[in-house]
């Protein structure tokens, strides 16, 4: 615990990676009940539909999901060149 700030890492394997990362959300919702998600989301300046079919909206269903669970996430842009 650097600088009071609580930290811990939750690991899962399997081939449907939302399933997975709902599982790991549940775990560490449950052990921390003031939670807060955080996810990044890239975005190109020269977009295109073959960076978008490479670059699903991964994030996007992750955070219609959790908000379904009453749950809170940030999307952080990241902008690539």
């Amino acid at each position: 615990h650097q600088q009071n700030l609580a930290a811990e890492s939750f690991t899962q394997f399997g081939s449907d990676l939302i399933e997975q990362v709902m599982n790991l959300c549940e775990n560490a919702g449950t052990k921390y009940p003031n939670h807060m998600y955080f996810a990044s989301q890239m975005s190109f300046q020269k977009d295109s539909w073959f960076r978008r079919f490479l670059h699903n909206g991964l994030t996007y269903v992750l955070e219609r999901r959790l908000h379904a669970m009453g749950d809170e996430i940030l999307l952080l842009p990241i902008t690539l060149t």
